[in-house]
């Protein structure tokens, strides 16, 4: 018995070798692409931690929400009937909204706060002092 260690539709050197390279652009492009939206997220102020969680969390909680459909044979109000989830949801709702909230006030009391600096005169630190 022997193994092969090709790919079954790689039939000779070259066939692998347009391979290896189509694999290696495939590989730049990725990790352009990576770079592309790291940076986009950087300039947005989003903060890592929470993407990671996602990242590793996202497939659990999509595996149990599948879980629970299949369970409740697709009824999405059993999350809104039983008490506890419809809690948590609650929470999640409320959470969400007071973000939005504080993102769309954000702009409002930068504004407020560089009109009380327009109006406070400005001294030196030894004036205070002494």
């Amino acid at each position: 018995m022997t193994f092969h260690l090709r790919p079954r539709f790689a039939t000779n050197d070259v066939d692998l070798a347009k391979l290896a390279i189509s694999h290696l652009q495939l590989k730049r492009l990725l990790k352009v692409r990576l770079i592309a939206v790291g940076y986009v997220l950087l300039r947005l102020d989003f903060h890592p931690a929470p993407i990671l969680l996602g990242f590793v969390l996202g497939p659990r909680f999509e595996e149990n929400f599948r879980r629970s459909l299949l369970i409740s044979r697709g009824d999405l109000m059993t999350f809104i009937e039983r008490p506890i989830s419809a809690f948590f949801l609650t929470i999640c709702v409320v959470l969400i909204v007071a973000q939005i909230y504080v993102w769309l006030r954000k702009p409002k009391i930068v504004a407020e706060e560089k009109a009380i600096e327009a109006q406070v005169p400005r001294t030196s630190y030894s004036e205070l002092a002494g």
